[in-house]
């Protein structure tokens, strides 16, 4: 298990996904707030792919196990971040579940991606 590429997959995912939002936001900003929901949401599943990829390339093993792993890091720094900036009106138990689910599954389909891409 190589803990230094799972850490780099999940803050990487975290990035990409905030910086995508955010350009998300300033282009599409217009729409109803519904259709932006579900944008969102795609776009972070994306940049969950990209981190568990990273997680898996770098590990060269195990791409499954560490892009899981790096979806849960990516979970471990949006939760409490979202606590400490006080969003926590839709923050319940069963949120908090499906992100833990979303996170890991997304994040193990791009480590698994990029393991049956780079296998040899």
């Amino acid at each position: 298990m190589n803990n230094r590429s799972i850490i780099e997959g999940g803050i990487i995912a975290f990035l990409l996904s905030f910086l995508a939002g955010i350009i998300v936001v300033l282009f599409l900003g217009g729409i109803s707030a519904g259709f932006l929901a579900v944008i969102l949401v795609g776009v972070n599943w994306l940049c969950l792919l990209a981190g568990g990829w990273w997680a898996s390339t770098r590990a060269k093993k195990i791409g499954l196990f560490h892009g899981a792993l790096s979806g849960l890091v990516y979970v471990n720094i949006s939760i409490p971040l979202n606590i400490f900036l006080k969003n926590t009106q839709e923050l319940s138990i069963p949120i908090v579940l499906v992100s833990l689910l979303n996170s890991t599954l997304w994040g193990a389909i791009g480590g698994f991606l990029a393991e049956r891409k780079y296998k040899r």
